[in-house]
């Protein structure tokens, strides 16, 4: 009877999906900064019109005043109304700005009537992290479980053919000659017991490793009892160890099972390794596992790896300190300008990016987001966020 295990992955939204919610955020957002800015200037004209049409009915009515001396109150009358007429093309565009206005402040209200949320997937990366941690330890216990089966099955090889060797052994010897065989294999194993034992009475006492290796666990205390276990465990470097490491998703692009690494392990040279096992952690990244040579290192130390691969051409590269990841998105923040009360101002705008591939240094921009003109912002004094206000020192 078999089984077979299936993965029931926790509920977890697409990108596709995630990136559809952000693009109808952002473009309420837009729609919103573009609005006011817009009654802004309208404003600012209708102020403008007002003036200039102000103006032009005082000076007019000054020259009314001169001349009133010598016309009848009956022209003053007409006089005053020749001067509402006086501006018809002022009164008229000032007339349409305040209806266009209206119909943007309308505009805004209704969209402001009609928010849409910014995404928030916090709780459904909680549950989906926890069941990659619940994933990542079982298959850690099924790792193990493999070795485990695996060491047994060649300790077992060993055995079998040691006594296979032995009955060989055995069946080569005469009738007569066969008890005093045992006798002497018998003598033989007392008289290497003999001699450890008088190797530790010349000694006083005092027990050495018949190997290299490093202590890595004593079982024993200064007065108390001994037992029949280990009274120490040694890692014996004569079988090699192995040298583990973390590497994170973009990493995982260069690095692939059985291909070759170098590798610097603290205080020794430089060395090749093979990327033997690797399997994905609870972080988002991978875990890597080489194999080590025999007497190579020592249990706990640390070590540096490095894989070259040489990248693609790409034209359009930011630092990678200008680029902010949310929920599997990319964006950076650019520098825009704006009319303001006392003369243009900067301000910054959240736009999403494609990120095509990166390094530890920079990051390559899809075509078609930014150009090679865009001013990107690569370090503020304060956190950024869409429409904050910009002074460049």
């Amino acid at each position: 009877m078999s089984c077979r295990s299936i993965w029931v992955s926790a509920p977890h939204t697409s990108d596709e999906d995630r990136e559809n919610a952000w693009n109808r955020y952002n473009t309420w957002k837009k729609q919103g900064y573009e609005l006011q800015d817009t009654i802004a200037e309208k404003e600012r004209t209708i102020a403008e019109l007002a003036e200039k049409l102000s103006s032009a009915i005082n000076h007019k009515t000054g020259d009314a005043v001169e001349d009133s001396s010598m016309e009848s109150s009956n022209t003053e009358n007409n006089g005053d109304e020749e001067n509402t007429d006086t501006n018809p093309d002022i009164r008229e565009q000032l007339e349409k700005e305040k209806e266009e206005l209206v119909q943007l402040q309308s505009k805004l209200a209704e969209l402001e009537r009609n928010p849409v949320a910014q995404p928030n997937y916090s709780a459904e990366e909680m549950a989906y992290d926890a069941w990659q941690s619940e994933k990542a330890s079982l298959e850690e216990a099924v790792q193990s479980a493999r070795q485990a089966l695996e060491d047994a099955r060649l300790a077992r090889e060993n055995t079998l053919r040691q006594k296979m060797r032995d009955i060989a052994s055995a069946q080569t010897l005469s009738n007569a000659d066969s008890g005093i065989s045992v006798y002497e294999l018998e003598i033989a194993d007392l008289q290497t017991e003999l001699a450890k034992l008088y190797d530790i009475l010349q000694k006083k006492g005092s027990i050495t490793a018949e190997n290299d290796g490093f202590i890595s666990n004593i079982q024993i205390d200064v007065g108390g009892r001994t037992t029949d276990s280990a009274s120490m465990l040694l890692a014996d470097l004569s079988t090699g160890g192995q040298f583990k490491f973390s590497i994170s998703k973009e990493q995982a692009k260069y690095i692939h099972l059985n291909d070759s690494i170098e590798l610097k392990l603290n205080g020794e040279q430089s060395m090749e390794v093979t990327a033997d096992y690797f399997t994905e952690n609870n972080t988002g990244g991978y875990d890597m596992i080489c194999r080590l040579l025999a007497e190579t290192g020592q249990p706990g130390i640390s070590g540096r790896i490095r894989k070259s691969v040489q990248g693609e051409q790409h034209s359009l590269t930011v630092p990678v300190e200008a680029v902010y990841e949310e929920s599997g998105t990319f964006y950076i923040y650019i520098l825009n300008e704006k009319a303001g009360i006392l003369g243009n101002e900067y301000y910054a705008e959240k736009i999403k990016v494609q990120i095509a591939d990166r390094n530890d240094k920079y990051a390559a921009v899809s075509e078609g987001t930014i150009s090679e003109d865009t001013q990107v912002i690569i370090f503020s004094s304060e956190e950024l966020k869409q429409g904050a206000n910009i002074k460049i020192e």
